[in-house]
């Protein structure tokens, strides 16, 4: 059997790295191949892998690999396809000096690694939730789909464990099987065929946060919640897909063991009509209506896939966000660039410099839309607004909707950074949710705007869908 006896590593004041490895046997070697990581405080990362030569009796391979300081590398070395067995005195774990050298293993390794392990913690082992004293430190486990991944992934506070199988789905087989038999299938779904698509189409992983400081398991949810929504966008970028939160549980360690609290659920409730009939959206007429008119003007389907992809957000300043931009859109596209920006009464509305509004503006271009949108329509103004008892005019609506829209594109969201006061305008536009809140509190004034901005591209959107997008022109 093959076996390694030693292993040596230097390198040159250039970074140049010479790799030396004797192996026991070697009449029986047909390839050896070495791979290198380098461990840090955040993990291993992969560094050089080549095939070695035999030369003079030892196995090696040179190769350019500076670095500009010490590092602890791993090293893994594969004969004729398989792990080398390695004799129990050789150390793979070597310490890479900055400035060439002889690269050391044995113990100066060995406590390198642990120090790092050690550091390691410190940095992801980081509370999500509030520093404040006497809180409860709560324990969560989420389930994620639509999420592929080898290795354990982390970021401060959070860990994402992969799974290689999740069985995520299995009862929608159950559950299609049970009602094609009603409709008179003589055969259903073959489970063990679904659950493997199901994991092929459908992976997932478990997202863990070991430690949660909150008052109650409700806060504690909510802050893991706003640190996964983070977290996701960031793996979305890195990894082009989309993964979702489904639920997970909420537990708390009492007497070095976890205890079970409660399980939830991820997403917002259904927030769309619970009643039936045509009054509700339930028209078997309009579906089939709509449906044929997708076809009369392609910029239809777009309109509707924004609109949903806006509903589907569940961060209120990224939904004005998407249904703004939906509106400004479809404005500069079918406004004409003469259009004056005019109230009911002809005047031209103007800016704080004084000049007067054009469609190049994104409030004069939403406002305009929405004023042919109303008159087309036949509805009033006041529809488009988040309380038309208090008679906002639509032109003051449209500034509070610009102004979340830019905030969420200049600065990444409606808040801002911890100790940045509010901007005048700030507060302003939190006044105005207030006012507009059927009980006097932000969240209740912000739902209304949403509302009220949701209606009115809904109301251009049901225009565009009966063929007459272009004559709001």
């Amino acid at each position: 059997m093959v076996k390694l006896t030693s292993v040596s590593i230097s390198s040159n004041e250039h970074g140049k790295m010479s790799f030396r490895a004797t192996l026991q046997e070697c009449n029986e070697v047909t390839g050896v191949n070495v791979t290198m990581y380098s461990e840090d405080v955040v993990d291993s990362e992969f560094l050089f892998s080549g095939w070695l030569t035999l030369r003079d009796g030892n196995w090696g391979i040179e190769h350019d690999l500076p670095t500009t300081i010490e590092r602890l590398v791993e090293v893994s070395l594969h004969v004729n396809g398989k792990p080398v067995e390695t004799d129990p005195e050789v150390s793979l774990i070597f310490l890479q000096p900055s400035n060439g050298g002889t690269w050391r293993n044995g113990t100066p390794a060995e406590e390198k690694r642990s120090q790092l392990a050690e550091e390691r913690e410190r940095v992801f082992s980081v509370p999500i939730g509030s520093y404040d004293e006497g809180l409860i430190h709560f324990y969560v486990v989420a389930l994620l789909e639509n999420i592929q991944l080898s290795r354990v992934m982390r970021v401060p506070g959070i860990e994402l464990i992969p799974l290689a199988e999740s069985n995520l789905g299995q009862d929608a087989a159950e559950l299609l099987n049970a009602v094609i038999a009603q409709m008179g299938f003589t055969h259903g779904i073959d489970p063990s065929a679904w659950v493997h698509m199901l994991n092929v189409r459908r992976p997932a992983a478990i997202l863990r946060a070991s430690e949660v400081r909150a008052n109650d398991a409700n806060s504690a949810i909510e802050a893991v919640y706003s640190a996964a929504t983070k977290l996701i966008d960031l793996i979305t970028f890195l990894r082009d897909a989309r993964p979702k939160i489904i639920g997970g549980i909420i537990g708390q360690q009492i007497d070095q063991s976890l205890q079970y609290h409660n399980f939830w659920i991820a997403g917002s409730s259904y927030s769309g009509n619970r009643l039936s009939g045509f009054l509700a959206g339930e028209s078997p007429h309009a579906l089939v209506n709509h449906w044929s008119n997708l076809d009369k003007d392609s910029r239809t389907e777009l309109w509707l896939s924004l609109f949903s992809d806006a509903l589907h957000d569940e961060r209120w300043d990224y939904k004005v966000f998407r249904l703004f931009n939906l509106l400004e859109g479809a404005a500069k596209e079918l406004l004409s660039s003469k259009t004056v920006v005019a109230d009911a009464t002809g005047t031209a509305l103007l800016m704080d410099d004084g000049k007067p509004y054009t469609v190049k503006q994104a409030r004069g271009a939403v406002f305009m839309l929405l004023r042919r949108v109303a008159q087309n329509a036949g509805v009033s103004e006041s529809s488009f607004v988040s309380n038309a008892v208090m008679q906002t005019p639509l032109w003051d609506e449209v500034k509070v909707w610009t102004s979340v829209r830019n905030a969420v594109a200049h600065r990444g969201s409606w808040r801002r950074s911890t100790g940045t006061p509010l901007t005048k305008s700030d507060r302003e536009i939190e006044d105005y949710f207030r006012s507009v809140g059927h009980d006097g509190s932000l969240e209740s004034g912000i739902n209304a705007t949403i509302q009220a901005l949701r209606e009115a591209v809904k109301t251009f959107i049901r225009i565009a869908l009966l063929g007459k997008a272009d004559t709001l022109h």
